[in-house]
């Protein structure tokens, strides 16, 4: 694997994939919270644990690609914060991410083979929207500049996130019921 600039499409579409698998967990779990639910014990417990291990895997997958890209084991080893404590050690050590990434890299079409069906090859508008999403709402609040927060965005995308920013940053007005 040779240096790049900028992250690996297949990475790249990895990352969307199982992140909006992490979202739909943890709204699950907001759902579980406000909603009347019999299972707010429960499936809470299961969806956060699921949200976790997806976040793990995609860690894994990124210190392997890093790792096969010929980054050294001490800089991976930083970028993934094991210094600090966390517990990503398998990231070094991973067979899942291993086998991930080579299906990754070696399987033609849109699709990876693992996460939903979200932001492959069939749904690029709701892959613009999430992408748009979470620029907003990154950018709710900040003290960044404006080419700092989208600059690296398709004009659209930065687009629609400027407008969500701004929606977040209103004061909520109080409903006329």
């Amino acid at each position: 694997m040779n240096e790049q600039s900028t992250m690996p499409e297949p990475l790249r579409r990895m990352v969307r994939e199982m992140f909006r698998d992490v979202l739909g967990n943890l709204a699950e779990v907001l759902w579980h919270s406000q909603a009347d639910s019999h299972d707010w014990r429960r499936m809470p417990g299961y969806r956060l644990t699921d949200a976790a291990d997806t976040l793990n895997l995609m860690a894994n997958i990124h210190a392997a690609y890093l790792l096969k890209s010929g980054l050294s084991e001490d800089a991976v080893r930083t970028y993934v914060q094991l210094e600090q404590g966390r517990k990503y050690e398998r990231c070094l050590d991973s067979q899942e991410a291993d086998q991930t990434l080579a299906r990754m890299f070696n399987q033609s079409g849109a699709s990876l083979g693992i996460g939903s069906s979200a932001c492959r090859g069939d749904a690029p508008e709701y892959c613009d929207q999430l992408e748009a999403l979470l620029a907003g709402w990154r950018a709710a609040g900040s003290e960044e500049d404006d080419e700092a927060l989208f600059g690296h965005l398709p004009p659209a995308v930065a687009d629609r996130a400027r407008r969500i920013a701004r929606a977040l940053e209103e004061e909520p007005q109080p409903s006329s019921v």
